[in-house]
Formats: C-alpha cells, sequence, structure tokens
C-alpha cells in the first residue's frame, strides 16, 4: 500500500500527462533522428527514474509477473520471451502489450531501445483495454494494471518524444513527432514549431515556390494568410517581370484565381492601348474579347470616333447601344439651371422648362447661368466640392476636388490638394489627383510634372518617370525629351515599347512637312526621312528645304538634292538663292541660274540676280541689266538707271494668300515706270512716285499730285489729289 501511495502521490504532483523534463534528453535513434554528445550517465540516470516512477510498484499477477521479474534482472531477453509466450497465448492481452511498451524503453536496454515501438505496443494496450469487458479489466486491476497507469506510460513516451524533436529543434524532428506520435499536450506546440521553422525556411528563400509549397503542406498554420500573400505578391512580381504583353497573357492565362488577375488585365490594357488610337482599341476589343477592360476600349472609341450620327452603324457590336442612343439624344438638348427655392439646390432643364436633371446640386459654375451647359459634361458642387455628371445625370465624377475641368474628348481634368489627376467621361479614374501639371501632347500622349516632367499614356500607363526638364511631341510620331538645353529624340513606338536609350545630344530640331526631321547637333545637321526611317544626310553644315527637295552644305558646297535625298545635279555652288520655279546659283564668285534639277539654263557670269517673285529674274553684268521671264530670250533693261521690285500680298479666289511681284524702272532723268513680269512696259517712266496697293492697282505721284493706275495702265482716279 505505501508503493501505490508513493505512485498516487507522483501521479497527483505531475498529472497523468507526462512532463517536460528541462534539461535531459535520452540517447536513443529514431530512425531518422538521434541526439548526439550527451553525457551517458546523464541519460541513465534520467531514464532510470522515470522507469522506476512508471512501474517499480505495480503488484502484478502472475500472468504478467515472469515478464516484470525478469525486467527488474535487465534479463531482456527472458522478459522478451515471456512476452512472446503471453501474446501467443492471448493476442488481445492489454497488460502484457503494455509491459511491451516498458521492455522498449528500459534505461538499461540499450540495444533494444526503440520509442517508436514503445509507443506502438502503449497505444494497443490502451485500444485493447477499451475492447475488453469489465471482468478481463477487473482481473488487469488486480495485477496492477489500469488505464491510468497505461495512459501515464503513453504521456511519458509523448513528453519523451516531444523532448527528443525540441531538443534538435529542427522542422524534421518536430514532423517526425506529429507524423508517429499523437498527443493533446505536444501536438499543438510541435504543430506551432514545426509551422514557425518552415515558414522561416520559406522567408529565407523568399521565393513564389518556397510560399506555394509552405501554404500547400501547411493549411492551417498561423501563417497561412502572410504566406499566401506573400506568394501571391511574388507570383505576380516574377511571371510578369518583363512587363510585356507576352508574360501578362500568360499570367492571365493561367492564374485566374489570383487576386492579381483584373490588375493584370488592367496592366494588359494599358500597354496594349497606350497610343490612344482607335485601331488600336479596336485590336485590343477583337484580341482580348473577355478582358474585363474591353469596355473601358470601346468608350474611348465612342469619344475619339468624329461620326457620332453614323457610331452604330460603323460599329454595330458596340455593347451598350442605349448609351450611344442617349448622348445622342443629350448632345442635341438644351440644358439651363434652375433653382429649388425649398431644397435650396439647383437641377436643370430644357429649353420648354422640363426638368432634366433633379435640383441636387448646391452650387454650379456661374457661366451656366448666363450661357447654360454647353459641354458635355455638367460640374456642380456639393459641401463646397466639386464633382460632375454627364448630361444624362449620372455621376462620373465624385464630389471630393477643387476643380474640374475639360482635358482633351473624353477626359476631365480633377484638382484635389492643389494636384492633378484624370477620370474618362464615363467614370472611371484614368490617374489620380497625385501630379503638380498634366498637359496633352499633340502625339496622343500627356506630359506630367512631379518636380520634373516625364510622359503618362491615356490608358494610365507611366511611361517615363519624372526626370526630364521639359518633353515635347514631334509631330505625331516622334518626342523630344530636353535636358540641360539639349534634346534627346526619340520615336513615340521606342518610348512606348521603352527601348529608347536617352541620349541628350542634339542642340536643336524641327519637323518639315509632318515626314522629316532636322536635327542640329554641334552646328551640323542631320535630316532624317520619317515616312522611309532612314537618315538622308548626316554631318551637313546646313540643309534648306525646297519646293522639290533639299540644298545641302558639305565642305562649304551647295549640292542640289530631292525629296528623296538623291542628288539631281553633281554641281556645287557656293551660294544658292531658291525661287519656286529656280534657283540662283553662284560659283567662283559669279551668279547663274539653275532649274528645280540643279542643272543651269543661264550660265553663272552675272554680277548679282534678284528674282522677280516667281515670274521673273533681274541680271547685272557689268553695266548691263537684264531681265529674264522664263522665255527663250533675255530683255535688254540697260536704258534703265535703276530697277527695283514691289512685292504685294493679295487674297486669290480660294482665300488663299499669294504674292505679286512688280518691277520698278528708274530712268536717267530719275522718272519711274512699271514692268510687268514679262517684261512689258505697262506704266512708262514718268512718275516722281509709285506705289503697288494691291496685285491690280498702284498710286501713281506726279509733281506732288497723286492719282490711281492698274496694272493695264489706264488711269483709274486721275492725278489731283495730295494723299
Amino acid at each position: 500500500m505505501a508503493i501505490r501511495h508513493f505512485i498516487n502521490k507522483v501521479k497527483l504532483l505531475i498529472g497523468n500527462k507526462a512532463p517536460v523534463f528541462k534539461g535531459y534528453f535520452i540517447a536513443l535513434k529514431i530512425k531518422k533522428l538521434s541526439i548526439k554528445n550527451l553525457s551517458q550517465k546523464t541519460i541513465i540516470v534520467f531514464c532510470f527514474l522515470i522507469f522506476n516512477l512508471a512501474i517499480s510498484s505495480f503488484a502484478f499477477g502472475q500472468k504478467v509477473k515472469p515478464i516484470q521479474n525478469a525486467l527488474d534482472k535487465n534479463d531482456f531477453d527472458k522478459a522478451l520471451k515471456k512476452i512472446g509466450k503471453n501474446l501467443r497465448k492471448d493476442s488481445l492481452d492489454a497488460g502484457t502489450y503494455y509491459l511491451y511498451s516498458m521492455y522498449y524503453v528500459h534505461p538499461k536496454n540499450y540495444q533494444n531501445y526503440h520509442l517508436d515501438s514503445a509507443y506502438k505496443y502503449v497505444l494497443k494496450a490502451l485500444r485493447i483495454y477499451e475492447q475488453r469487458d469489465g471482468k478481463y479489466r477487473y482481473q488487469l486491476a488486480e495485477d496492477g494494471i489500469r488505464v491510468n497507469e497505461i495512459q501515464f506510460q503513453k504521456n511519458f513516451i509523448d513528453s519523451t518524444a516531444y523532448n527528443i524533436a525540441d531538443s534538435l529543434g529542427e522542422l524534421e524532428s518536430y514532423q517526425y513527432f506529429l507524423n508517429n506520435y499523437r498527443s493533446e499536450s505536444y501536438t499543438p506546440l510541435a504543430t506551432a514549431k514545426r509551422d514557425s521553422l518552415a515558414y522561416l525556411l520559406a522567408k529565407k528563400q523568399d521565393t513564389y515556390q518556397a510560399y506555394f509549397k509552405f501554404i500547400s503542406r501547411y493549411p492551417s498554420s498561423a501563417q497561412y494568410q502572410e504566406a499566401k500573400k506573400k506568394y501571391h505578391d511574388l507570383l505576380y512580381k516574377v511571371k510578369t517581370e518583363r512587363d510585356d504583353l507576352a508574360s501578362l497573357e500568360s499570367f492571365i492565362s493561367k492564374y485566374p484565381e489570383s487576386p492579381y488577375y483584373e490588375r493584370a488585365q488592367l496592366r494588359l490594357f494599358n500597354i496594349y492601348t497606350s497610343d490612344n488610337e482607335i485601331p488600336t482599341y479596336e485590336k485590343f476589343i477583337s484580341r482580348y474579347p473577355n478582358n474585363v477592360y474591353t469596355e473601358r476600349a470601346w468608350h474611348w472609341i465612342w469619344y475619339l470616333q468624329q461620326e457620332k450620327e453614323n457610331f452604330l452603324k460603323i460599329y454595330p457590336q458596340f455593347p451598350d447601344k442605349n448609351f450611344v442612343y442617349n448622348s445622342l439624344k443629350s448632345d442635341t438638348a438644351s440644358y439651363y439651371p434652375f433653382y429649388d427655392d425649398e431644397r435650396a439646390f439647383y437641377g436643370y432643364m430644357d429649353r420648354f422648362g422640363n426638368e432634366i436633371i433633379p435640383a441636387g446640386f448646391k452650387d454650379i459654375p456661374e457661366d451656366y447661368l448666363c450661357e447654360g451647359v454647353v459641354k458635355d459634361f455638367i460640374i456642380g458642387y456639393k459641401n463646397k466640392k466639386a464633382g460632375a455628371v454627364n448630361l444624362l445625370g449620372q455621376q462620373i465624377v465624385p464630389f471630393d476636388f477643387q476643380e474640374i475641368s475639360e482635358f482633351t474628348s473624353g477626359v476631365l481634368k480633377t484638382k484635389k490638394n492643389g494636384r492633378y489627376g484624370l477620370v474618362h467621361k464615363t467614370g472611371f479614374e484614368i490617374v489620380p489627383a497625385i501630379y503638380n501639371s498634366l498637359t496633352p501632347l499633340r502625339n496622343r500622349l500627356i506630359k506630367y510634372s512631379v518636380n520634373k516632367s516625364g510622359l503618362l499614356s491615356y490608358s494610365g500607363r507611366v511611361i517615363t518617370q519624372s526626370k526630364f526638364d521639359d518633353i515635347l511631341a514631334i509631330g505625331e510620331n516622334f518626342v523630344a525629351f530636353e535636358q540641360q538645353g539639349k534634346f534627346s529624340i526619340h520615336s513615340k513606338e521606342s518610348v512606348l515599347q521603352e527601348t529608347a536609350n536617352y541620349e541628350f545630344i542634339y542642340d536643336d530640331f524641327e519637323l518639315i512637312d509632318d515626314r522629316f526631321l532636322l536635327l542640329e547637333q554641334n552646328n551640323q545637321y542631320k535630316l532624317y526621312d520619317i515616312v522611309e526611317n532612314k537618315n538622308l544626310f548626316e554631318r551637313a553644315q546646313d540643309i534648306l528645304e525646297t519646293d522639290n527637295g533639299w540644298l545641302v552644305m558639305t565642305n562649304g558646297k551647295f549640292q542640289i538634292f530631292n525629296k528623296d535625298g538623291f542628288a539631281t545635279s553633281p554641281l556645287l555652288f557656293e551660294e544658292v538663292i531658291q525661287n519656286q520655279r529656280a534657283f540662283g546659283v553662284k560659283t567662283s564668285g559669279k551668279w547663274g541660274v539653275a532649274d528645280a534639277q540643279g542643272k543651269l539654263f543661264l550660265q553663272p557670269v552675272y554680277d548679282t540676280l534678284f528674282f522677280v517673285g516667281n515670274k521673273g529674274i533681274l541680271l547685272y553684268e557689268a553695266d548691263k541689266k537684264w531681265g529674264y521671264f522664263f522665255t527663250d530670250e533675255l530683255t535688254d533693261l540697260s536704258k534703265y538707271d535703276q530697277l527695283n521690285i514691289q512685292l504685294v500680298e493679295y487674297k486669290d479666289e480660294n482665300n488663299v494668300s499669294r504674292e505679286k511681284a512688280f518691277v520698278v524702272t528708274k530712268d536717267r532723268r530719275g522718272f519711274l515706270g512699271v514692268l510687268d513680269t514679262s517684261g512689258k512696259t505697262i506704266i512708262s517712266n514718268r512718275y516722281n512716285k509709285i506705289n503697288a496697293v494691291n496685285s491690280n492697282l498702284l498710286i501713281i505721284e506726279r509733281y506732288g499730285k497723286k492719282g490711281i493706275i492698274n496694272v493695264e495702265g489706264k488711269s483709274v482716279v486721275g492725278l489731283k489729289y495730295e494723299g
């Protein structure tokens, strides 16, 4: 009784569950696990203490007593034989299985020590005990074996196995414990520590594969949600790292359940439609019919398409035909504000006084009070904040801004906290109000500034960071980036594809005829053909456009080229002055005249020359004066002391500005006359002053009296006026 009292006291002290004995570990091998470098004496003392606490005081009956005696004498072979003999007689003997468990954890049974086997048999003892009847349990109790003793043995083994796993402190050791042992006390502890170690390993690797492995293996872990977020974050980052259409298309196809699925579709839309062109939106809709942003593409087409009346004929597949009908209807309506005295709000009515938009605006722009609404949107105020609705009264911009104004067709500019953003007129945000300024460029891009300038697309894509002094559009297809007074010039395509290499080497640039790009670098010029995508000239001293081509100076000499950059003549000239019909060219110090292809038809023998509009040429050779009016012969004008040219501008029948030249002659007496552009005298030399008024009339003066004469030499107003 004294021994049993001691056992009960120990059980009261430590409970039915075995304690964690800090600082002590059992030297053993459990399959892949082992503890090394521990004092054997410490291990023996620890195990012996536990073993004696567990079994030394039990009073076993004759059935299990021989096994107990053998174990007490450390005769493990005999004990094993007795165990085998008992089990052959009764394979469902819980007491024998209980002692079988003791056999494998006996502190001196080094060679056969096996915690897994001990656990296997104590569990079997518990199962059998639960299955046997009351009579058997009573007999087993007479042998000193009750369920508490068996459970105590199980808890002891649980504790020992957990301490081994915990002493190793490795993911594999905790996982081994969880795979082979089940304990109300230690399973949660081992699970938490295993999960923590597994998550630390995943964080150390920090790859989407590592996080995916973790969330797949440990879906009930405390770190599951955090790991899942990191998995999706890294998966999206890695799979779309190239930020191109191919990687985004692949991500959208493979990961439809990703929380980044819609973001990937938006990014695809942003990149694909960066040029803001109708054909591009049409291709996007055709290529990605299931993309959630195809609706945006359709709305952009609506606002960019000029033929609104025929829109549904052009696009019968437009998904929201009511939008088109209502928009066309509202575009032709007149909107005038009215004030609801009872509600103290403004609304809008048509010209017949019918309410169109109910009163709901605390305030409205003053312009609306005078002229009504003249745009396709309406600005209003609530709580001193600006918002906007469309002409159907549907809110498109929330009442949360300082200002709202029109930016371009289909786009509104918003201002909030002194910063600017953009909202599409159908209601979706293009960019938030975070920029110092926003400016539309001619080439359908947007210049923004945050201290410095950068580029945005109308899809909301940040094309370049804000790192430039200025950005200018060059026609529809080129962009100039300025930095410290120098320019870097790139095609719009290369900028959108992010392949542009920003080298600031040009001093100036000029777009010619929306086709040719003239670039200046260190006082040298380069001419680039945009259509043909090639350089026509490089390292030229000067490049001048002509009606049919180019004048290009290299090595101090001019040569004439056609528009395609091919030389039309091998001749080189010192100076060139141009006319619509010919070139005045200088070679060896003398002037001649060449045609548009650079071929001489008046040899360079003249001291100087002047073009008379595009009808004739005045040539000087020593004391000789000649007129060339594009006929076969030169006209001798040597009898005149001076020849001057007067130019007048006029509008032709098509209201196009034109220029007409008159040759004013002065004879040796000092009297003036006029030649027409064919060299024919239309006014003889008898006037003191002559001034052309327009293409048909000239004011003449003689002896202080003025009159008017026409180009045919007939008097229109006689010489009788002083002014």
